[in-house]
């Protein structure tokens, strides 16, 4: 509600001229807040919660606290976690509100027309009182579902790496929303006005930005936040200089940093350590406390690095790659549907054409008629006056012959 207080506000110094680009900018305008709204802790999980923490002894701190960090598991867990709650509960309860909200308000309009219908037993409870009683239609009612499956597609498809099933929970709730959808449109909803239009405007645009950001965060996400890239250095590299052979046995403890509890400073020293802790492990490519520069990265902390920047590089540019052909090589419209549409263009323009043959034809017509009829004219014989030496008296006589031509 108070997205789309500030974005009506917004159109009183926009103004836009044709429905058209309201629908449009409005769109724009509610997406990018529902944008923030709904995607913003996700990429704080997956990107910003540990690298804003800090790392032993130099933690970061905000208004005298520490920034909180990842779960030990990883961020990758925490950020699997927030997908599971979001595609199964959220959507769960979403559809419980969809089928009773409506429901229940119809319900009590109905109840309330119907007692005042008792206090008045003259009066009978029609048919179309209880339509009338129904929920009535919004300019915006469609624009909240397509906000709704775009957001979904989001969720689906942003983090799809970090939860991958994600798209099937969401197949399933379409399922289900459909029948919800339609019973609210039939049953709760009083009869829409049918209005056309040429294609879903500018939502295309979004789902098409989404599906491009989508392979960028998920190439991010593998790289950085998972474990999967250091696994593979661990296992092509440094496992040989350990074990002489390729092996995950020792990764945990390869990636792992040592830290001495006394280097805390005061602010982050623990209070109590009744177990007598002198060192602690933390997941970092650094150096020991015994090495002269300590706590310095080392050097498999940048063949990571750089192994993960070129896994972005490649997989973005692959699947890219990939979606620009598909996009290509099938079509938007299938084969049939465009024949059939050049044919209905065809049937439209001989219509067009005969009618206007017809037109061109009846103006002919008419245009021979008119000549033909000045030319035959009207035939008109005068008769002079009679005298005395023709021995007929009276008036004058006016004879008129008409002659038509048909053509």
């Amino acid at each position: 509600m108070p997205y789309f207080v500030i974005t009506s506000r917004l159109f009183c110094t926009e103004l836009p001229r044709t429905q058209i680009e309201f629908e449009d900018s409005f769109t724009f305008k509610m997406f990018c807040f529902q944008f923030v709204n709904y995607y913003s802790y996700l990429f704080y999980v997956a990107f910003l919660k540990n690298l804003l923490a800090g790392l032993p002894p130099n933690y970061n701190y905000f208004a005298g606290n520490r920034w909180e960090e990842c779960d030990a598991g990883g961020c990758m867990y925490e950020l699997s976690l927030q997908l599971v709650i979001i595609m199964f509960g959220k959507q769960v309860w979403n559809n419980i509100v969809e089928i009773v909200w409506p429901w229940a308000v119809t319900k009590y309009r109905q109840w309330r027309s119907a007692m005042t219908t008792q206090t008045s037993p003259d009066n009978m409870y029609t048919r179309w009182e209880q339509d009338y009683d129904l929920q009535p239609f919004q300019q915006l009612a469609l624009f909240y579902e397509y906000l709704e499956m775009v957001i979904q597609f989001g969720f689906a498809t942003l983090f799809v790496s970090a939860f991958p099933l994600a798209p099937a929970l969401a197949l399933i709730n379409n399922i289900f929303e459909i029948r919800l959808d339609a019973n609210k449109l039939i049953c709760e909803s009083r009869r829409p006005i049918a209005q056309k239009c040429s294609d879903i405007g500018v939502w295309y645009y979004l789902l098409d930005f989404l599906g491009t950001l989508a392979v960028i965060t998920n190439a991010f996400t593998i790289a950085f936040t998972s474990q999967s890239i250091p696994k593979l250095v661990y296992y092509y590299v440094y496992s040989l200089e350990i074990y002489n052979e390729r092996t995950m046995q020792g990764f945990t403890n390869n990636s792992l940093a040592v830290f001495d509890v006394r280097d805390f400073s005061s602010e982050s020293r623990p209070a109590l350590n009744p177990t007598g802790v002198d060192f602690c492990r933390y997941r970092a490519y650094r150096t020991p406390p015994s090495d002269p520069n300590k706590y310095e990265t080392t050097k498999q902390y940048w063949h990571v690095i750089a192994a993960q920047l070129a896994f972005v590089i490649v997989m973005e540019h692959v699947v890219m790659l990939c979606k620009w052909l598909i996009d290509y090589v099938v079509p938007d419209r299938p084969k049939a549907l465009q024949v059939k549409i050049k044919r209905e263009h065809f049937l439209v323009h001989e219509v067009l054409v005969k009618a206007d043959v017809t037109t061109l034809l009846k103006k002919q017509n008419m245009s021979l008629t008119s000549d033909a009829t000045l030319e035959s004219g009207d035939v008109i014989s005068h008769q002079p006056e009679a005298t005395g030496r023709t021995g007929v008296g009276g008036n004058s006589s006016l004879k008129v012959v008409k002659e038509t031509t048909e053509l």
